[in-house]
């Protein structure tokens, strides 16, 4: 998947613009469907693991899943669409990261 992306952050809310440069992904899919608009609200969340585990009890699915543009995040996209209109994503950091910085190396 190809995309454009920009970040603007005002105060503590991040923003993100996505422009799908492919036509086989979500994005592009929300544009053809739904038009311009909120695809999703991204929450930080310590214990991804938990979180996700108690979600799934219920009946929360996971929609995709993978590591975040910033060094030593981790992100996941719910399938929320049916309860509030549109997908959450949750992003969780590494120890050791700030989310915006890359990971400190292990010292042996």
């Amino acid at each position: 998947m190809r995309m454009r992306l920009a970040f603007a952050s005002l105060g503590s809310i991040e923003l993100e613009l996505i422009q799908p440069l492919t036509t086989e992904n979500d994005y592009t899919h929300f544009l053809e469907t739904r038009g311009e608009g909120l695809h999703h609200i991204l929450f930080d969340v310590q214990d991804m693991d938990a979180t996700l585990s108690a979600l799934g009890e219920k009946g929360v699915e996971v929609l995709q899943t993978g590591t975040g543009l910033r060094p030593g995040t981790r992100f996941v996209y719910l399938d929320t669409v049916d309860a509030i209109g549109f997908p959450l994503e949750m992003r969780n950091l590494v120890a050791g990261s700030d989310g915006a910085s890359p990971v400190p190396p292990a010292k042996m």
